[in-house]
């Protein structure tokens, strides 16, 4: 730390007695001040619950206590010794302004339905920030967040040190805290963060079932979770049960099928008609049998007149061609398919049956 005139220590040592009005009081164990929290649109009866739970939480912390809280944010302090207060070199300079072992200090963003929170601690001996709570979330109103600061304020003097039993019955399931898988249930898991955690369960079959939990210091919690129990595999299911397979596909396959049979065997009827009309041209004088070729000009308006226009007789075949293979085929995949649905199922109706007890 560089070094300073007497007159500027002075001015130092005046400034922290302003700012810190009783700091001189000597207890045992670390002492802790709280800094003024930054609030962003924050509930004020929030932002005063958190002093009140950290003052109260840091007093029942073995070997801490609080030192007045300061009037003043930890930025407007780092202003002044033109630092940033999220750097460690910075809050080290600042030991001259605070008379503490340690401090506190943080943000509160607020809303209509959840308050944000960012805590830190830094330790001005050890020159480092020695637990910290970034973005923590409680939603409700801020009635219901006051009620949950105590188990906040615990997880930041105390650590990670959640205990849950989750017990499950009917099904194992996968376990998730927070949204993030951590196993499967039943379980207990150990060294959680404490304050607000949601626990969901998912099951096999994907039903997903989830609770949410307070978690507090030297407090272990137990949830319980229940599954409706999965039908035995090998279990004969009774008769009319509706994971039988169903007569009704293979009849409607086998009525499509009769469709695409009924399409082949019309179109063949036309394809039929259009080479007796085509031949007919020949028969009635308009084509030469021979070449294939109308007489003359106006053989082919006589054609056309007899309603014999080989420009339609020629399209009509080739339509009607197509459709014939269709209809053929659709209607023997169609029979075939649903006689083998219809006989499926009906067997399926036999061994259900025949599973049946009879006295």
């Amino acid at each position: 730390m560089q070094h300073r005139s007497p007159l500027v220590r002075a001015m130092v040592l005046m400034f922290g007695l302003i700012v810190f009005p009783g700091l001189a009081t000597a207890q045992d164990g670390a002492s802790v001040v709280i800094m003024k929290f930054e609030a962003l649109d924050a509930n004020a009866e929030v932002v005063g619950s958190l002093v009140d739970a950290l003052s109260a939480g840091i007093e029942a912390y073995p070997e801490m206590h609080v030192k007045p809280q300061a009037d003043m944010t930890i930025t407007d302090l780092a202003l002044t010794a033109g630092c940033s207060p999220t750097e460690a070199s910075c809050l080290a300079n600042l030991r001259d302004y605070i008379d503490a072992d340690r401090v506190i200090f943080g943000t509160v963003q607020g809303s209509s339905d959840a308050h944000l929170f960012s805590i830190r601690m830094f330790d001005f001996a050890e020159t480092r920030f020695v637990s910290q709570i970034t973005d923590e979330s409680i939603e409700g109103a801020p009635s219901r967040v006051v009620t949950i600061l105590p188990a906040l304020v615990e997880g930041l003097l105390y650590g990670d040190v959640g205990t849950l039993t989750v017990n499950i019955s009917g099904a194992d399931a996968d376990l998730y805290v927070d949204g993030e898988k951590v196993g499967l249930a039943p379980t207990t898991l150990e060294n959680l963060p404490l304050g607000e955690r949601v626990i969901m369960v998912r099951s096999a079959d994907g039903d997903e079932q989830r609770e949410t939990v307070v978690l507090r210091y030297g407090n272990p919690l137990a949830i319980d979770f229940a599954f409706a129990p999965a039908e035995s595999a090998g279990k004969k299911k009774p008769q009319g049960s509706s994971d039988r397979p169903s007569i009704v596909p293979g009849v409607l396959s086998v009525g499509v099928g009769a469709l695409g049979l009924g399409l082949g065997i019309f179109s063949s009827v036309q394809v039929t008609q259009a080479t007796a009309d085509n031949e007919r041209l020949g028969t009635d004088g308009f084509v030469d049998p021979e070449t294939g070729a109308f007489r003359s000009s106006d053989a082919v308006a006589d054609a056309k007149a007899a309603g014999l226009d080989p420009a339609t007789i020629e399209q009509r075949a080739k339509t009607f061609q197509t459709l014939q293979w269709v209809g053929y085929g659709v209607g023997a995949v169609g029979v075939g398919v649903g006689i083998v649905l219809i006989a499926r199922a009906i067997g399926s109706d036999t061994d259900a049956t025949a599973a049946l007890p009879f006295d």
